[in-house]
């Protein structure tokens, strides 16, 4: 609509580091994602160009970017976008932002059929993350892929865990 077309016409000319045009862009994606996917991608792509080094605004356009590509079903790039994410933020994501990251790429691995793969990035997450919720929140999804591959004796031990992990927390 017009939302789409104002801001196409205000990517058009905007220079990287342009604030307004930047959050303008992020805005209407935001706006018209449930509708128009596929245009709110495109915006959130140009938001991301016209980022110019801002981490505050990088992160955020990438967020919207894993969930647009999740939504609109591009999931081999979703995982790609949110393995890169952890590499890239990882250090600089506190705890339960990173849980939340790894458990999202897992998700998504175990919906693309790879659910050792998604255990695997699970088990090196929990190792990783001292925080006892966000343990407690990898270990109970953990114990969720563990069912999806016939591990009930593992699911029902990591369920246990997380268990303990949230009333310690």
């Amino acid at each position: 609509g017009a939302a789409i077309s104002t801001a196409a016409h205000l990517a058009i000319g905007a220079a990287p580091g342009d604030e307004t045009a930047n959050e303008w862009l992020a805005t209407t994606a935001d706006t018209v994602q449930r509708a128009a996917p596929t245009a709110a991608l495109e915006l959130v792509d140009r938001a991301l160009e016209l980022a110019d080094g801002d981490v505050a605004s990088t992160r955020a356009r990438q967020r919207a970017r894993l969930d647009l590509l999740i939504q609109l079903g591009r999931l081999d790039e979703a995982v790609t976008l949110a393995r890169a994410l952890l590499e890239l933020l990882g250090s600089e994501l506190d705890a339960h932002e990173r849980a939340a990251l790894i458990g999202r790429a897992a998700g998504l691995l175990v919906l693309q059929r790879q659910a050792d793969e998604g255990l695997s990035l699970l088990e090196t997450g929990v190792e990783g993350i001292e925080d006892e919720g966000a343990r407690a929140r990898l270990i109970a999804q953990r114990a969720m892929v563990k069912v999806t591959v016939s591990d009930y004796a593992g699911a029902a031990t990591d369920a246990e865990e997380a268990v303990a992990g949230t009333e310690v927390s």
